[in-house]
């Protein structure tokens, strides 16, 4: 998968867990840094679906790597979300 950064920066990550249809993980190696990102759908008894992302970095500035890669997690679930919605017609 290519992704473009809000710099322009332009980088690549890869699926390393596919569990369909629960979700996957891509990964993202930075130099000595890897990312790791996990989307987990679930199911609900009401019908809707729960999105759930979690996130790994290990390597240099881990820290701060992980607070920029997640500081747009929540817009991100409203556009997936809207768009399912759509989709659906919900």
């Amino acid at each position: 998968m290519t992704m473009v950064l809000p710099d322009q920066e332009v980088i690549q990550s890869q699926l390393v867990e596919v569990n369909k249809p629960n979700g996957f993980t891509d990964e993202t190696v930075l130099g000595s840094t890897t990312i790791r990102v996990r989307h987990e759908i679930t199911p609900l008894l009401n019908g809707n679906h729960s999105i759930v992302y979690s996130i790994d970095v290990v390597g240099e500035d881990a820290e701060e790597i992980c607070t920029q890669v997640s500081c747009d997690f929540s817009e991100v679930l409203r556009a997936l979300a809207a768009r399912a919605e759509s989709e659906t017609g919900v």
